[in-house]
């Protein structure tokens, strides 16, 4: 794959290759000489156990998927952006494969060492959801947040009964800061909940083995019409007081 030789190049004193096989896959794991022997077996392990079951689901044939570890998160958005980056932003996946700052030093943006493990899993959840092209942003973080199980409880709880929200918002996101911003990444999960308990998790891999942008359509169903069943699920579900929906 190309990013394998863009990486190499761009970092050949600092990039060791560990080719990772078994007899279903093959993954090749880029990273700093100086990561410990006890993360690099972790990451090994995570990816591993994880490949087989997204690959299942996305109905997706036998591939290459090369994993990128930055030892830190400033070198990590130089390389991704050419700039630094929001704080939150540690990890990225799609058709270059999956780009991760290294789990050793997470707490210095305020992640744990189990966060980027998870965060590894959800860039690996790009990988597959982009050999069919990109989905609408809600479900596609949604659905990575779901393989990942990144959601928490209480963190939708808090945001749902704050007075004035308006979740039905981050379907129309400009672009992924303002999705953080209204609370995307917490909310996208619970729109997958939605989903599957609505129309069922056949449909919802229908979905995203579809070339179908928006679900919608797939659905038989009305974007606004999706978007305030999901918002009043959201409110019996988790509880509060949400504001009238998207405009």
């Amino acid at each position: 794959m190309s990013d394998i030789n863009i990486i190499t190049k761009a970092f050949p004193e600092q990039i060791d290759t560990l080719s990772l096989v078994d007899n279903k896959s093959e993954l090749s794991l880029y990273h700093n000489k100086n990561l410990k022997r006890e993360t690099l077996r972790d990451i090994t392990e995570n990816i591993i156990k994880n490949y087989e079951k997204l690959r299942n689901f996305f109905n997706a044939p036998i591939i290459s998927i090369p994993i990128f570890i930055f030892p830190d998160q400033k070198s990590f958005h130089l390389f991704v952006r050419g700039q630094e980056c929001p704080e939150w932003l540690v990890g990225m996946g799609g058709r270059g494969g999956i780009k991760v700052i290294d789990p050793n030093v997470a707490e210095h943006c305020g992640r744990t060492y189990q966060d980027i493990m998870q965060v590894i899993i959800h860039e690996m959840v790009h990988v597959f959801t982009n050999l069919y092209g990109w989905k609408i942003r809600p479900l596609s973080e949604g659905i990575a947040l779901y393989f990942a199980e990144q959601c928490r409880s209480e963190n939708v709880k808090n945001l749902v009964t704050k007075n004035n929200i308006n979740p039905g918002k981050i379907f129309n996101a400009k672009d992924e800061n303002e999705f953080a911003d209204l609370g995307g990444y917490t909310y996208s999960y619970t729109v997958i909940e939605f989903f599957i308990k609505t129309f069922g998790e056949a449909k919802l891999k229908e979905y995203f083995v579809s070339e179908e942008f928006a679900p919608f359509k797939l659905l038989g169903v009305e974007p606004d019409n999706f978007i305030s069943s999901w918002e009043d699920w959201l409110l019996q579900t988790y509880g509060g007081k949400i504001c009238t929906s998207v405009t």
